[in-house]
């Protein structure tokens, strides 16, 4: 019998091992998964010879697609590369670890001659580590992984493989390197380093320690608390976060019960609103809502609210409701074009919500600017428009020595709303600085394009004399019934059919004849007849005076003599026609459209503002409307810088002035006290309204007033009646608005009533509507000074061939004056179409300077460049307005 070995079991390096102490033999006993492992990284064993061989096995070959059990990866597409090759390194190396596992196993278990089954692991202990270090691994990287992606990406750097984004510990170029910018962890600077140097020291550990498992579980132990106490401390960062968010619930809460009160507020203050459309509510209370999340947001970024911001937020209600009064027709009509738009998406309810909100947001639309900026940027662009106009004013005077100066010149003014609503569609919100005025000069530059010239011309005219008037310096010549002067009609009678007498009888032009046949004037103190005609203009005659003899017509020669209309006359006036080769001084001025030059300079969202700003007119209107009807059409001489009508200086106008019919009744802008009724030799009669927020009204050039000083009053009661007391040129309201002693563009400011100031429509004879409608057939026809002709017009021939050829009235060709002449000025309020309407001071001229044919509608046609219909109530007309008149 053989004796019983006698073995020991004792740890080694290795691990477990039994000796044998009959034979001196070892065999090696452990058989924990992690003992396989407890070998130094800087040997070269059979464990890492076979991991070589297994991945230079697997080695994909340039090329081919490599295979994963998750995805094909291809690589000729580098943004995937990186990623899949990282994950496919992984997965290669944890299956060839996991074969020299089984090997590993295998081979014990045949050493050691027991009947144990080859697994994995040995255990299922291995199996559950395994689990834990996955959870572990998607919880938070571990520094053990971390070291695997360094060594994936060594091997890679090895076979020339480039990575652009993953970037390790250790690597040169740091990610703030890359972005120029320092990316701060959320655990804050301090945890971040003393995190950085556990890890360092812990790698610089497992480099140098002794395999050992009582070592290493001491290590995952270590590592284990720290991931617990990082867990803890995200525990307490969502217990915050909870609390953070709970918070912003109850305030949004909280917000959106303000903004309902407020809304309640809103409609208790008019009950017509509050019984209107729903439209109408949801739109003010999204106004109310965006007002309020300004306030707050402006409260919070200065520390604290104020009472003045807060106060603001509760007159939303009432200036909202005045903005619905004064747009309600827009409003109806929105309601329906959304009503058809409803019908037609009622099966997407999402679209028809979104249709909604982007009505309720266009609606509200509002300029956000302060009132000095709006006013100084309207006021700057007034002075250079006053400026252009001086210029021109003053052409005569900055180029004398012409015998004519010849002026085609559009309307000179523009739009507040326009170029307001422009300058917050672009900037939004702005201050009148370098920038908006730059951008002002570029406008004005684009609007109006200013050019002269000089030339010499031959220039026949002709105008209307009346008996007495004299018609000016005539050139004369002498002519007796010899064949020398007469040629074939020597002897003959003249062209009129009588024979021709002695200081009596005197010739014109055939072709271009001074004076019709039959016309008597009076030269040298002897009255003489037109009765014959010939063929002199050429040489500068314009009459040729009768001879008996030779001799004493040529003794004649060439005289000038000044002649006068004789009183003999059938007629009381006659049209004189009159050649001459005149210097000539022409000036012209195009007034392009700011509307559209505006849109060129914006951008799409920005002409969506662009729009919905007109469309409200900046929505800042809070008074009373001071006449019946939409006065804005009607605005003679707007806020700022203009031309004085009497002084004729560059001065500042602190109002605008509204045309309207003597005796139109006047109401009161808003509700408070009566300041001041009086009278002033400026202001004429005029009423001064103040109210307790420091807004101050002025109406002025009363006919008569209604209300007394001290008296409180009620917004929309009558305070006078329009009319032309004081310094003023006809019927008009002067209105001007300041706060706290500071003026402002009243235009901005009030509303404005329904009713448009268009005189009858209606034609007063069939003659007027021929006038008309002939008239109109003649637009796009080019602007020709001294033109009378379809190829060409200036205003007074137009309005001249017009009423001849339509049969209405043959004046023949006459200037302005002359039509005025033969008319009967009549009141503006009883204007109908087919009257005519005559301007003064379009440029230097005496009396009428320019004329018109009313055709209704506010609108005539007239002269322009070219010919055109144009707004008789635009403020550059109503500004030179002279007189409407009736043939």
């Amino acid at each position: 019998m053989k004796a019983r070995d006698r073995k020991v079991q004792k740890m080694t390096r290795d691990g477990l091992v039994e000796k044998n102490l009959n034979d001196q033999t070892t065999v090696r006993v452990s058989s924990r998964t992690g003992d396989l492992k407890l070998e130094r990284k800087e040997k070269s064993g059979r464990n890492e010879s076979l991991r070589a061989v297994h991945l230079a096995r697997d080695e994909p070959v340039a090329g081919q697609k490599i295979r994963s059990r998750h995805r094909t990866v291809t690589p000729e597409k580098p943004q995937r590369k990186e990623k899949n090759v990282s994950r496919l390194r992984t997965d290669e190396k944890s299956a060839g670890e996991g074969k020299f596992k089984e090997k590993e196993e295998r081979i014990l278990a045949e050493s050691r001659g027991d009947s144990r089954k080859a697994t994995t692991g040995g255990t299922t202990r291995p199996k559950q580590k395994k689990r834990l270090q996955f959870v572990e691994k998607e919880m938070e990287k571990s520094p053990r992984q971390h070291s695997n992606r360094q060594k994936v990406l060594m091997q890679e750097t090895q076979q020339g493989i480039k990575r652009k984004k993953l970037l390790f510990e250790g690597e040169k170029d740091a990610p703030e390197k890359i972005s120029g910018k320092k990316s701060v962890p959320a655990g804050g600077s301090t945890d971040v380093v003393l995190r950085s140097a556990a890890l360092a020291a812990r790698q610089k550990l497992s480099e140098t320690e002794d395999e050992n498992a009582a070592v290493e579980g001491v290590s995952h132990l270590e590592l284990n608390a720290e991931r617990a106490v990082r867990l803890k401390q995200r525990s307490v960062r969502a217990v915050k976060n909870h609390h953070a968010a709970k918070n912003r619930r109850m305030e949004r809460r909280r917000d959106k019960a303000q903004v309902t009160l407020l809304y309640r507020e809103a409609l208790e203050k008019d009950e017509k609103l509050k019984n209107s459309l729903i439209l109408k509510k949801r739109i003010q209370k999204q106004r109310i809502k965006r007002e309020y999340a300004k306030a707050k947001r402006t409260e919070q970024s200065m520390g604290t609210a104020t009472v003045g911001t807060i106060d603001y937020i509760k007159k939303i209600g009432g200036k909202v409701t005045d903005f619905f009064k004064e747009n309600r027709k827009v409003f109806i009509s929105i309601g329906v074009l959304m009503a058809l738009m409803l019908l037609i998406m009622s099966s997407f309810t999402s679209c028809a919500s979104m249709f909604l909100q982007n009505v309720v947001n266009y609606a509200g639309a509002g300029y956000m600017s302060t009132d000095q900026a709006i006013r100084d940027a309207d006021l700057y662009y007034t002075q250079l428009e006053a400026n252009l106009q001086e210029r021109i004013n003053q052409m005569e005077t900055s180029n004398p020595g012409y015998d004519r100066y010849r002026y085609n010149v559009d309307e000179i003014g523009h739009d507040p709303f326009i170029l307001i609503s422009y300058l917050s569609a672009k900037y939004e919100v702005f201050e009148f600085d370098s920038q908006i005025k730059a951008d002002l000069d570029a406008l004005f530059a684009a609007q109006y394009g200013l050019t002269s010239e000089s030339s010499t011309e031959t220039i026949t005219e002709k105008k209307t004399v009346r008996v007495g008037e004299s018609l000016g310096q005539v050139v004369t010549s002498g002519y007796c019934p010899c064949a020398i002067c007469c040629g074939v009609w020597a002897g003959g009678p003249t062209a009129s059919g009588v024979y021709p007498q002695s200081k009596h009888t005197i010739a014109v032009d055939a072709y271009t004849p001074k004076l019709p046949l039959g016309t008597k004037v009076v030269m040298n103190g002897v009255e003489y007849t037109v009765e014959d005609t010939g063929e002199f203009t050429r040489y500068g005659v314009d009459f040729d005076v009768y001879y008996d003899t030779h001799a004493e017509a040529e003794a004649h020669g060439h005289q000038t003599w000044e002649a006068y209309l004789a009183d003999d006359n059938g007629s009381n006036q006659v049209e004189v026609v009159t050649t001459s080769t005149e210097s000539v001084y022409s000036v012209t001025l195009t007034n392009r459209s700011l509307t559209g030059i505006c849109q060129n300079r914006l951008n799409t969202q920005q002409k969506a503002l662009f729009s919905a700003y007109n469309e409200t007119k900046g929505n800042l209107q809070m008074f009373e409307s001071p006449l019946d009807f939409n006065w804005h059409y009607r605005i003679s001489s707007y806020y700022g810088y203009r031309i004085h009508p009497i002084s004729g200086l560059n001065a500042m106008h602190n109002g605008i002035d509204i045309s309207a019919a003597e005796g139109t009744s006047i109401e009161a802008g808003l509700t408070g006290t009566v300041k001041v009724s009086g009278y002033d030799s400026g202001y004429g009669n005029y009423v001064v309204l103040t109210d307790e927020d420091g807004y101050e009204i002025t109406y002025a050039h009363l006919s008569s007033r209604s209300v007394s000083a001290g008296e409180q009053i009620e917004k929309g009661t009558e305070i006078g009646k329009v009319g032309s007391t004081g310094n003023s040129t006809g019927p008009h309201l002067h209105l001007e608005l300041s706060h706290n002693g500071e003026h402002l563009n009243p235009v901005f400011y009030f509303e404005t009533g329904d009713s448009m100031p268009n005189g009858n429509v209606e034609y007063s004879s069939e003659a007027a509507k021929r006038l008309v409608e002939y008239a109109l057939q003649f637009q796009g026809v080019p602007y020709v000074w001294g033109g009378y002709s379809p190829a060409g017009f200036d205003c007074s021939g137009f309005v001249s061939y017009c009423l001849t050829n339509s049969g209405v009235l043959n004046t023949g060709h006459m200037d302005c004056n002359g039509l005025l002449g033969m008319m009967t000025v009549i009141p503006e309020s009883e204007m109908q179409p087919g009257d005519i309407i005559f301007f003064q001071g379009t440029y230097a001229t005496e009396g009428a300077s320019h004329v018109g044919i009313y055709i209704g509608n506010g609108q005539m046609v007239h002269s322009g460049n070219p010919n055109k219909i144009s707004d008789i109530y635009n403020p550059y007309y109503q500004q030179h307005w002279m007189c409407v008149a009736r043939w």
